[in-house]
């Protein structure tokens, strides 16, 4: 067996753009979204009814309502089952930039310092809610996307049988899904058996859900895999937002701090900005001075954020304090973490957060 296998995957015998739903860590201060998308559900079958949107994290009754769907969707025969499958996924995003991708399970027993490495630390009061979501799970979707340390073991397309292809909400962009042939599955694993380091895989977006997975005793978990060197992957930052905070005082924190460094990290309230600079990695520099800002002001809170217009948006609110910075290279990312191990939590995004995975396939546990 692989570190990347075929797994059995369900689909909806229905499909269409109401089934798909954005990745669960989206949009976690912007209400407005999550509201739109379960009016554009409504009673529909949708992936929304399967999965705990992490705004709502706190909100814990909403996990029997999800172990409540999952059976009412399979005993009423919601899902075609393909065996022994591997998906061909061509995501057409915002940006009109093609991503290729490849959904089957991942063993995980190579996670987190084996063939598949774990990238960053995981928020550790994010994952309780996730693995309280499995231990009573029937199904689980692939949240996480993998990357693979090879530029060609990603085909450009594929001849098998198409299982969806669609329009994905609230500007998502497009998404087709077929069937791998035996022979290109074939091509496929030949092509990592050509791969080189002694990690072949690495976690791109979905850190959390691996981790929990594995808390929770599975062996495996549904992912995507793609190739690091995918041209329509566009690695960003994920920006920081304190709040509760005294924005003059971070302010003047931030003045304190050293001077010189190449990589420059703002600061910045309503209109109110500073700036401090490392050499290191930027996104560490922010989380020690967040440390810093937290023995002044012990209240605040921190939220991850995915692209500057958010941030911008938050940045104007009473109380909130925004970080931009830039982020890792891909050219960076596996050298990295076979010299170092892990990067920070939450330190790298692939695209903004229209760009992330939707949830479409569906694995048993």
């Amino acid at each position: 067996m692989s570190v990347f296998n075929p797994a059995d995957i369900l689909i909806p015998k229905k499909i269409d753009g109401k089934w798909p739903v954005i990745a669960c860590d989206q949009f976690t201060s912007s209400p407005e979204y999550w509201e739109e998308t379960e009016r554009i559900v409504g009673d529909s079958p949708s992936s929304l009814r399967l999965v705990l949107p992490e705004i709502y994290l706190g909100e814990q009754d909403r996990i029997g309502l999800i172990h409540d769907k999952m059976g009412e969707y399979l005993r009423g025969g919601l899902f075609t089952e393909y065996r022994d499958a591997l998906v061909l996924v061509e995501r057409s995003l915002p940006s009109g930039r093609v991503r290729r991708g490849i959904v089957g399970k991942a063993d995980l027993n190579e996670y987190p310092d084996g063939m598949l490495r774990a990238t960053e630390a995981t928020v550790p009061e994010r994952l309780p809610p996730r693995i309280r979501i499995r231990d009573g799970a029937a199904l689980e979707l692939p949240h996480a996307l993998l990357f693979i340390n090879s530029a060609t073991a990603v085909p450009a397309c594929s001849r098998g049988t198409v299982i969806y292809d669609l329009e994905l909400m609230q500007g998502g962009g497009h998404v087709r899904g077929t069937l791998m042939t035996d022979d290109e599955k074939k091509a496929f694993y030949s092509e990592l058996n050509g791969a080189e380091g002694s990690a072949m895989f690495a976690v791109g977006d979905g850190n959390h859900s691996l981790a929990a997975a594995k808390a929770s005793g599975s062996r495996y978990a549904l992912c995507e895999a793609v190739s690091v060197y995918d041209g329509a992957i566009v690695f960003e930052p994920i920006y920081r937002v304190i709040k509760n905070a005294a924005p003059d005082a971070v302010m003047s924190l931030a003045a304190q701090m050293p001077a010189g460094g190449k990589n420059k990290i703002r600061v910045f309230s309503g209109e109110t900005e500073s700036c401090f600079y490392t050499d290191g990695l930027p996104v560490s520099a922010v989380d020690v001075f967040i440390g810093m800002c937290r023995r002044y002001m012990p209240d605040i809170s921190v939220d991850y954020i995915h692209g500057l217009e958010d941030l911008a948006d938050l940045s104007r609110e009473p109380g909130n304090v925004c970080f931009s910075f830039d982020g890792i290279s891909r050219d960076e990312l596996f050298p990295y973490i076979e010299k170092n191990g892990i990067l920070p939590k939450k330190a790298f995004s692939m695209g903004t957060a229209r760009e992330k995975r939707y949830y479409i396939e569906a694995m048993k546990i």
